[in-house]
């Protein structure tokens, strides 16, 4: 049986993987963490609903969006079993699980899973966080394939104002900000990023000078 020691050097191993964008890979090492973290932990173990949550973004990244479904909703289980409907923890599943539609192209049921975790985010006072962020960006691009361009500026509008509030969310904010302006076809991506950046005088974090390059 694997220790928490060798558990540890494998997530760090598969967190370089998925840096170097080789998502199958860190898919199938995830894989096995998930059992793993069984093992170690117990069913119910935030650790180990993270785990799967994992590894339903690496399955998502790497385009095998069946498979992420499975994993993001298994997840979101467990985390319901731990601390019940109404909490960010619940909330933060939502949203991956609303991007698993959103790849899916069910934008209709993704938008209601980011108003959910919007609704559970604020209720809980926790909306000023890199989760609510990405939940409002998120419910935005999702409007703007909807044709509710409307909804969608409004939450592009929030996520601004989360953002002065909060700059220290500077990778959740700018990298929502690329994906919208991916959705509504805006030509110009490194140029209006670096311009950005500059407004708000801050260097771009590697990830997402990556994204900008896209």
């Amino acid at each position: 049986m694997i220790d928490e020691s060798q558990f540890n050097q494998s997530v760090q191993l598969v967190h370089q993987l998925a840096e170097n964008q080789q998502y199958e890979e860190a898919a199938q090492i995830q894989k096995s963490l998930c059992q793993q973290a069984e093992q170690l932990y117990g069913v119910q173990d935030p650790i180990v609903a993270w785990s799967y949550k994992s590894l339903g973004n690496f399955f998502r990244m790497s385009g095998q969006l069946k498979e992420a479904e499975k994993a993001a909703m298994h997840g979101s289980l467990m985390t319901r079993l731990m601390v019940g409907t109404n909490d960010p923890l619940y909330a933060s599943d939502l949203i991956n699980i609303g991007w698993v539609f959103r790849d899916k192209k069910e934008f209709s049921d993704a938008r209601d899973l980011f108003h959910e975790a919007i609704r559970i985010l604020k209720f809980n006072d926790s909306i000023e966080t890199p989760d609510g962020i990405n939940a409002l960006f998120s419910l935005a691009i999702c409007c703007v394939l909807l044709g509710s361009h409307a909804e969608a500026d409004q939450a592009r509008t929030d996520a601004k104002v989360l953002f002065h509030k909060c700059p220290e969310h500077v990778t959740a904010y700018f990298s929502g900000l690329i994906d919208l302006a991916r959705a509504n076809n805006e030509a110009g991506l490194p140029t209006k990023f670096i311009s950005l950046m500059e407004e708000f005088n801050i260097e771009a974090p590697p990830q997402l000078l990556r994204l900008a390059q896209k």
